[in-house]
């Protein structure tokens, strides 16, 4: 990015168009033509996040998530993905479901978590195929189906997911 077209994403950015706020915070998350910089990554997925820009959404979560520029914020994580999951962001609803599926914020809810894996299956979101196929094999959520937990991690597993290739293996139902 040139200094011309880095300059006009800070004044659009100022201007609070939430496309510019998401993309100059991923610069700032990632060090990329600007200095790395958390805390002002955060403040501009917030800003952008309240425009509800769905990646901002999840990528504030993430922020929460994890510590990146502000606390650590299991319920805040939350609340973050569920926004981004509603406006049907795949990666946010398989971090919903899993969080569902831990009992993480709320008490663990398996018909929850298979309904917001499926919901990103079905955009072949391949944590969400995964623990579709570990609902699948331990019944949680749903009738225990071994087939199609294996079929599940057999889709995760095509996209490289290492998790599903161990659970593959440890089935005996290698890919």
């Amino acid at each position: 990015m040139t200094d011309i077209e880095l300059a006009q994403l800070q004044k659009d950015a100022d201007a609070g168009m939430a496309d510019a706020q998401y993309r100059l915070a991923m610069l700032h998350v990632y060090g990329d033509g600007v200095p790395e910089d958390n805390k002002k990554a955060a403040a501009l997925l917030t800003a952008a996040a309240e425009q509800n820009h769905v990646e901002a959404q999840y990528n504030l979560g993430i922020c929460y998530h994890y510590g990146y520029g502000v606390s650590t914020d299991a319920d805040e994580a939350f609340r973050w993905y569920m926004k981004a999951a509603e406006q049907g962001f795949a990666k946010a609803m398989s971090l919903v479901g899993t969080f569902y599926h831990e009992g993480r914020c709320y008490d663990q809810d398996f018909d929850k978590a298979v309904s917001w894996f499926r919901k990103a299956a079905q955009q072949n979101d391949m944590l969400a195929e995964y623990m579709l196929g570990i609902c699948y094999a331990m019944g949680q959520g749903v009738e225990q189906n071994l087939e199609e937990a294996v079929a599940w991690l057999r889709k995760s597993a095509a996209k490289d997911y290492p998790a599903a290739k161990q659970a593959l293996k440890v089935m005996g139902a290698e890919a």
